[in-house]
């Protein structure tokens, strides 16, 4: 989700304005206005979830914790997830290892691939790792990865003894 009023002129310099029109491929949806309606967010995700069996939702929960209280109040399964190298090592390493297996198939998504061609690997003094844009003060977005190893988290955190169908991930 990007504001319309700002989506053709955003810091980042990339095409989120014919991603928009091409919602059915990138996933893209304009608000209304010139900041994050979470509103809209949450009815977008609450029609979602109507149609698909969701099982949880990870969040960010820098600046959506508002959201992530009403998605809760709604019935659904809103987990907060941390951004820290704690937090994102696992997922990451999983994400790397799929990649490396040729096991993690995405959609031709231009967004996802932007974002993909955005990250670098940080890694901190005692060896954890996540994804991180090139420098704090780049307008670059990885956002899209970020929730992709957010996802993963999520899914690849069932009982080791229950058999779990193979997930379906979808990234809003």
């Amino acid at each position: 989700w990007i504001p319309e009023d700002n989506a053709a002129q955003r810091r980042e310099e990339v095409p989120y304005v014919l991603w928009a029109r091409d919602a059915a491929r990138s996933g893209l949806t304009l608000t209304p206005g010139d900041t994050c309606d979470y509103d809209f967010i949450k009815r977008d995700i609450l029609a979602f979830a109507k149609t698909h069996q969701v099982a949880k939702i990870a969040t960010d929960p820098h600046n959506a914790h508002h959201l992530q209280q009403q998605l809760q109040a709604e019935g659904l399964n809103v987990l907060g997830f941390s951004q820290t190298f704690q937090s994102l090592n696992g997922p990451t390493k999983l994400m790397d290892t799929l990649i490396a297996q040729g096991r993690l198939r995405t959609s031709d998504n231009p967004i996802l691939n932007s974002h993909a061609s955005n990250c670098v690997v940080r890694t901190n003094s005692e060896g954890y790792i996540k994804i991180q844009k090139p420098s704090p003060m780049s307008p670059a977005r990885v956002d899209g990865m970020v929730a992709l190893s957010m996802a993963l988290a999520l899914a690849s955190d069932a009982d080791a003894g229950t058999k779990m169908p193979d997930p379906e991930i979808i990234v809003l």
